[in-house]
């Protein structure tokens, strides 16, 4: 009986060695097999991110007259409550620009009212007036400052 015992485990230790055996071949084809193909492209897809804006406002109101048309009479625009907004992710940054600002406050004054006076009245009052001013004013001042921390322009529009 001890014979058949000692017979049974040789028997059973076999079969563990081939079916692991077996496990392990099938696992090395399988990992050669990949191993030619291209790794597939990952592609991040991420969310914009709110930023943390800080605004800037510009003291009194900017009035100036827009471009006159021929025969379309005279009109002015009035920007009330003029504000940059400034990207706040860095703290420090921000502070330094709003200096800068506060320095240079006179010259984007300037830089509006030219945008204003090369504007005419139809263009301000066109659906998408107060929008394409907006830009053009946030686009002027980021050729002014050569600086991407100027996020955003906000302003209330008056037309006359």
């Amino acid at each position: 009986m001890e014979k058949n015992k000692g017979m049974m485990m040789i028997i059973v230790i076999m079969l563990a060695i081939i079916i692991v055996t077996i496990i392990g071949g099938v696992i090395f084809l399988f990992i050669s097999m990949n191993a030619d193909a291209p790794e597939p492209e990952i592609i991040l897809v991420t969310q914009p991110t709110e930023v943390d804006i800080r605004i800037f406002e510009l003291g009194d109101s900017i009035q100036t007259n827009l471009l006159p048309i021929p025969g379309g009479g005279s009109h002015f625009a009035r920007l009330d409550g003029v504000g940059i907004g400034i990207n706040n992710t860095n703290v420090e940054a921000a502070d330094e620009f709003f200096q800068i600002l506060a320095d240079r406050e006179v010259v984007i004054r300037d830089r509006i009212n030219g945008i204003l006076r090369n504007t005419t009245h139809a263009e301000l009052t066109a659906e998408n007036g107060r929008e394409n001013l907006i830009e053009t004013i946030h686009q002027a001042l980021l050729d002014i400052f050569n600086n991407p921390i100027i996020v955003r322009v906000y302003l209330e529009l008056v037309t006359m």
